[in-house]
């Protein structure tokens, strides 16, 4: 069975900058194999071009059943066995990375993680735990699994410690910033997935770099446990990355490369 797919949708990281193409699966056996077809491709075909590899990238996270893929161009390349697991465990790592970038920062003062530096929410919620028995943290004080309120009596008097200490949190979290820090998990992974996709090496580098400098520098004692989780992030992504370089030193030596086949001549003779 061959499923024809124009895409038009855009999909995955850097998928607004992608070129025009257009992909089909045919059925091989119990094969699928994917047959690539660049419109306005600006190099070689293959996936070591930055353009191919976010075009390929893009359709494998919405089509994960493909054994073999085929790039369609100047020479026609096809892609088995490691090359095709390499590429899955890239698309997989863009989705573990996109899961990191959902995670906002947390400034965490005062014993306490304020979620967005709702310091006057977490007060209030405080307050509602104070009036009665059987209430329990809601959304604010449950994001820090760590915090225990012992009861009414208790809760009266962290909001009370708050209420006392209101003005510098504030200050505190003003400081911190965390909308322009270079480590806000919303602003740094989406632009480390669109580096992965554009380049396996250039990511490599980058992420070698980031946690150098974050290793190295002076941590705010407000920002500590965000940073410290933007730290465990990036050894599990280099953990991938040890997986990938295993088969990204053999994998695409292996492509298959030959002439396009001919189209038949519809017109017959």
């Amino acid at each position: 069975m061959t499923k024809g797919k124009p895409s038009k949708e855009d999909r995955g990281p850097g998928s607004n900058h992608l070129p025009q193409f257009s992909y089909e699966l045919k059925s091989e056996g119990r094969s699928t194999n994917l047959v690539l077809k660049c419109a306005a491709c600006e190099g070689p075909s293959g996936v070591l071009n930055s353009q191919c590899m976010a075009v390929v990238t893009n359709i494998l996270s919405t089509e994960p059943y493909v054994d073999s893929i085929t790039i369609t161009g100047a020479m026609e390349r096809q892609y088995v066995g490691d090359s095709v697991r390499f590429l899955k465990m890239l698309v997989s790592l863009t989705k573990l990375i996109e899961q990191f970038s959902l995670r906002a920062p947390r400034p965490h003062v005062a014993g306490l993680v304020f979620p967005d530096g709702e310091v006057d929410g977490v007060i209030a919620e405080l307050d509602a735990m104070s009036s009665g028995p059987g209430a329990f943290p809601g959304p604010l004080l449950s994001t820090d699994p760590s915090i225990r309120v012992n009861g009414p009596k208790n809760a009266a008097e962290i909001a009370r410690h708050l209420r006392n200490e209101r003005a510098a949190i504030l200050r505190t979290i003003k400081h911190l910033d965390c909308p322009n820090c270079p480590y806000n998990p919303r602003a740094m992974f989406p632009t480390m997935n669109r580096t992965l996709v554009s380049g396996f090496s250039a990511f490599d580098q980058d992420l070698r770099h980031k946690a150098q400098a974050l290793s190295q520098g002076n941590r705010d004692p407000g920002c500590d446990r965000c940073l410290s989780a933007t730290a465990s992030d990036f050894e599990v992504i280099s953990e991938r990355l040890l997986q990938m370089d295993a088969l990204l030193r053999v994998s695409f030596q292996s492509a298959i490369e030959r002439p396009p086949e001919p189209v038949p001549d519809e017109g017959g003779s």
